[in-house]
């Protein structure tokens, strides 16, 4: 079985320019959305919000883009709780790999975890980035894509889902790993 994960995190218009550089307003996991996979077929779905410890209160711009509103993540557990919960329901699972677009999801989720002294749940020895995968496979690079050039490529329809929310976004890595995966160059 394998994993997809996404996840969303605390932002403001220049976030991704800066790849959020700065110290004030450091990334923090305010949703996770799982995603368990096998025989092609969706055998568990796991979504929680976060509550953020540094920037409690969400900016205009990130409430705009992922559709999170301040009172989800006040309600929400924190970061070292919701760990916790994904580790006991991953028990339950035979996971053999994770993935996600971009490793800088499993590396926020490390180091977010390590602020809150506790620990991300996935294995990372058992992670994978799907992104590095698509661009070895399709264009035999190791490079950046885009997962809309991915899309374009393998000739995949766009989500029908709300772009980022964690859960869709984990949903839409199944589209794009099949298509990778089946991927000839023929």
């Amino acid at each position: 079985m394998i994993l997809f994960f996404d996840l969303e995190f605390t932002c403001d218009e220049n976030s991704l320019i800066t790849n959020w550089s700065n110290p004030e307003l450091p990334p923090e996991i305010i949703e996770i959305g799982l995603v368990c996979y096998d025989k092609k077929k969706v055998r568990d779905t796991f979504k929680t919000f976060v509550r953020p410890v540094i920037n409690s209160k969400l900016s205009s711009y990130c409430i705009k883009l992922t559709g999170i509103n301040s009172s989800d993540i006040d309600k929400a557990e924190s970061l070292a709780d919701v760990n916790f919960k994904i580790s006991e329901w991953l028990s339950c699972l035979n996971i053999t790999n994770s993935y996600s677009w971009g490793k800088e999801d499993l590396l926020f989720w490390e180091n977010d975890s390590k602020k809150q002294y506790s620990s991300c749940p996935l294995n990372p020895e058992n992670y994978i980035d799907l992104m590095r995968l698509a661009a070895q496979k399709i264009y035999k690079l190791d490079k950046v894509c885009e997962r809309e050039t991915i899309r374009k490529k393998l000739h995949i329809s766009g989500t029908h889902h709300h772009n980022h929310t964690a859960i869709s976004d984990a949903f839409d890595l199944i589209s794009l790993y099949e298509g990778i995966t089946n991927f000839n160059h023929d």
